[in-house]
């Protein structure tokens, strides 16, 4: 479950076996590099270098600006199995689970994953983390999820 942090740690790149960095792999959908990133030791609460965290990759993918979750390029299914995954460790940080993403027009994980209308990652960010995900928690224009859930209606 999530733990207190300062804030966002930069990750270098790279998995050996897989070639993969965790944020390429959430990025990816691609389960089994994530699942090796992780039990390698690799950060739950880095940011790549343009400032993209994992939570986000898991919930928008690589093209977050045309992510359609009714596409199944997008990989709906896979996407919530990495979610699942990385909501269930304890060393993911409220920071991680509730920080605006930078590069992501400064959207926290949950206002992305109403905006991008992925009502199965909202929930499972709602479940997984019972009293950690801020609902209230306002991207950089002051919106909140449910303002951006509701924008789209």
């Amino acid at each position: 479950m999530a733990t207190l942090s300062s804030g966002p740690h930069h990750a270098g790149r790279g998995c050996h076996s897989t070639k993969l960095s965790l944020v390429d792999a959430v990025t990816k959908a691609d389960e089994t590099a994530v699942l090796f990133a992780l039990e390698s030791g690799a950060d739950i609460n880095a940011e790549d270098q343009a400032g993209r965290s994992v939570i986000g990759c898991a919930i928008a993918g690589e093209r977050w600006e045309d992510a359609d979750a009714s596409d199944t390029s997008y990989k709906l299914q896979q996407r919530l199995n990495v979610l699942n995954d990385l909501l269930s460790r304890d060393s993911l940080s409220l920071y991680a689970l509730n920080a605006p993403q930078n590069s992501m027009r400064g959207v926290t994980p949950l206002g992305l994953a109403a905006w991008l209308n992925v009502p199965d990652a909202v929930k499972i960010l709602l479940e997984a983390c019972p009293g950690l995900v801020s609902v209230d928690g306002m991207d950089a224009l002051g919106a909140t999820p449910l303002m951006c859930e509701s924008s789209d209606t």
